[in-house]
């Protein structure tokens, strides 16, 4: 990036934050174009100076997009968990299998899906990536805003900048046969379900965020907006999950992935990101 392209507006969404917080100059938005033009014609006079008529070549510094820090999970995809840059596997799998509800069973997915095989049937199996290193390489960085959602790690607290809420199922009553394994979040597993998950509440779903390109992966939506990743395209896809009919004990405690209810039962929302 050459560095009149700073100047430019889609680089500066948040300059009423900025305004409002004392960092800029109310008519900064509009000097833009200004500064772009008055930057690019320095870099254009820039040979002058030096006593030569060959303009300088443009050094590039490029870091590698690595998952962030801290400890979380992410929904696993029918591909598997994500790797990182240095094809070590960042995230382990695990997963949680409910028994719904038996009497008209009412368990379904959204048409093309890119869930696990067999994750939705007469009962559901959630599949989990769970992040058990803090720092996996030296470039990685903080969440950055946004409107998502990851699952919490057990025993840990969120990720800098986020927030715990948790979404909890009332599975079957009648011989539950309710079961984990592997790496699962934060939570409890009985005869019931709680999740509890990590929300980035700070700033838009529509600003993109940047995270590894390499492989698919899912997040959670706070809101019924995907959040925007750079070089991805997002798919919203839900899984309904028909839990206990009588006196059911479903609840949930914001912040948490965006669901809506339909009579005593969840719809759960995840986004789908695939590369462009």
């Amino acid at each position: 990036m050459s560095m009149d392209e700073v100047f430019e507006a889609r680089f500066w969404q948040l300059h009423q934050h900025y305004v409002d917080s004392g960092y800029l100059s109310a008519d900064f938005y509009g000097r833009l174009s200004d500064m772009k033009s008055n930057m690019r014609q320095a870099l254009t006079d820039y040979p002058d100076s030096l006593g030569t008529v060959e303009a300088k070549k443009d050094l590039y510094f490029r870091l590698p997009i690595t998952w962030p820090i801290g400890f979380y999970g992410l929904p696993r995809p029918s591909r598997g968990c994500p790797g990182d840059i240095t094809n070590r596997y960042t995230f382990f799998p695990g997963s949680r299998y409910h028994d719904t509800e038996d009497i008209r069973n009412k368990n379904k997915q959204s048409p093309n899906n890119n869930f696990p095989s067999g994750s939705v049937g007469r009962n559901i199996r959630q599949y989990f990536c769970m992040k058990t290193l803090q720092k996996f390489t030296l470039y990685d960085r903080n969440w950055p805003e946004g409107k998502y959602c990851v699952y919490k790690a057990k025993s840990r607290g969120c990720p800098t900048g986020m927030n715990a809420g948790w979404i909890r199922w009332d599975d079957e009553d009648r011989r539950n046969d309710n079961s984990y394994e592997g790496s699962v979040p934060d939570g409890t597993y009985n005869k019931d379900t709680v999740i509890r998950y990590c929300c980035q509440e700070k700033g838009f779903a529509e600003n993109p965020i940047y995270l590894p390109t390499d492989s698919p992966f899912y997040l959670f939506p706070l809101t019924k907006q995907c959040q925007k990743v750079e070089g991805m395209t997002d798919t919203l896809q839900w899984i309904y999950f028909d839990t206990q009919n009588f006196n059911t004990k479903n609840g949930q405690g914001w912040p948490h992935p965006f669901r809506r209810s339909y009579y005593t039962d969840h719809i759960v929302y995840q986004c789908y990101y695939t590369p462009k």
